[in-house]
């Protein structure tokens, strides 16, 4: 039995379940009313009459009635699908009405395809599927959930991760989003790879060693080195480099002091230096100049006038609001994991998504405070 055969299963004898208790709370009442003494006035019998009806009122409400109600396995899975659809058309109306001017698109060759542009959370426009995640395959896919959610004109940026795929001079991913879109658009690699394959690369130098002796006793005396260097190395440099990459504002400059900083690193150790360097150089093209299409005349004051220039503040809270690393990517490949399997239709899958994601936005946690808010 599938998950969704046992949660249709469990919600037919939840349904069956609250029709007997209704059932049951109708006898009561009958035997009430039934029971009245006939010593009783006849205020007091409208006084119980009132109550067993307003018990009864409250079932209707609450449980409503099931009488009217078709329990059917294939009814369950019709009224599922249109309330999907629904909601999801409800959402996408409400976000279209207040998308934001400029957009990033985001994917990954899952292929998981998102756009961002606000202080919120980056919102998933789709996961659709693909049979081989080709530069091609991924650029025009990533188009095609663009050009659905109306959103093609208002992309001014692309965020990837840094494979040859994405970011090929030729043929990339990008370069291809760029060449349809007919115009240029800011390439924002993620932060995030860039730093987990400096790390790895440090640390494939290290394990990489093999003129150490084969003794148990060598090897764990020389596994203890390894965990001594690797620890000084995050701690001095690496660290602040990972935890403050997804900040825009900061990213480019920690980028350069950590490459001035692998150059002093060299004198202390050679072998991570040199590993880290290697990885540096072949990212460096993220760091080329991209000017706003504004004023700069901002430049030739002291930069503690800068606040008030409103060319500067334009500048500085659109460099902000960029999101620079695709981590929204890899929860998107989470979120297909979870449930791609509990239909089989891709339409339905991708209302799905939807919805879960917006439930996940508006409950992030069943905390009292987040489920009285959607209660209100």
């Amino acid at each position: 039995m599938t998950q969704h055969d046992r949660d249709v299963s469990e919600f037919v004898q939840r349904q069956l379940s609250r029709k007997s208790k209704y059932q049951s709370q109708k006898q009561r009442a009958s035997e009430c009313q039934s029971s009245i003494s006939p010593l009783a006035d006849d205020e007091n019998r409208e006084q119980l009459s009132e109550v067993s009806e307003d018990e009864l009122e409250d079932t209707e409400i609450n449980g409503g009635s099931l009488d009217e109600m078709s329990m059917s396995v294939s009814s369950v899975f019709r009224q599922r699908r249109a309330a999907r659809e629904k909601t999801v058309a409800a959402l996408k109306e409400k976000w279209l009405s207040t998308k934001p001017k400029f957009c990033v698109l985001h994917w990954d060759s899952k292929l998981i395809t998102l756009i961002s542009g606000r202080k919120e959370e980056p919102k998933l426009i789709g996961i659709p599927p693909m049979e081989n995640s080709t530069r091609l395959n991924q650029s025009q896919a990533a188009l095609r959930m663009a050009k659905e959610w109306q959103i093609k004109d208002n992309i001014i940026g692309v965020c990837f991760d840094t494979t040859a795929s994405n970011t090929g001079a030729r043929q990339g991913a990008a370069i291809l989003i760029e060449s349809e879109l007919k115009r240029a658009l800011l390439y924002l690699a993620c932060r995030h790879h860039h730093c987990e394959l400096h790390i790895k690369h440090a640390f494939t130098a290290l394990r990489g060693e093999r003129d150490r002796p084969d003794e148990p006793i060598f090897k764990r005396f020389q596994k203890r080195r390894i965990v001594h260097r690797m620890a000084d190395f995050i701690a001095l440099f690496y660290a602040k480099l990972f935890l403050r990459s997804r900040i825009s504002v900061f990213a480019p400059d920690d980028a350069f002091h950590f490459l001035a900083s692998m150059l002093w690193y060299q004198e202390e150790d050679d072998q991570i230096a040199t590993a880290v360097l290697a990885s540096i150089k072949r990212h460096l093209w993220y760091l080329t100049e991209e000017l706003l299409n504004k004023s700069q005349d901002w430049f030739q004051l002291p930069p503690t006038f800068w606040p008030l220039i409103s060319d500067y503040c334009y500048a500085r809270d659109f460099v902000k609001r960029l999101e620079v690393t695709n981590d929204c990517a890899e929860r998107g490949v989470k979120l297909i994991g979870d449930f791609k399997d509990y239909t089989d239709d891709e339409t339905q899958r991708q209302f799905l998504l939807q919805v879960v994601e917006d439930h996940r936005r508006n409950i992030p946690s069943m905390l009292k405070k987040n489920l009285n808010s959607v209660k209100k």
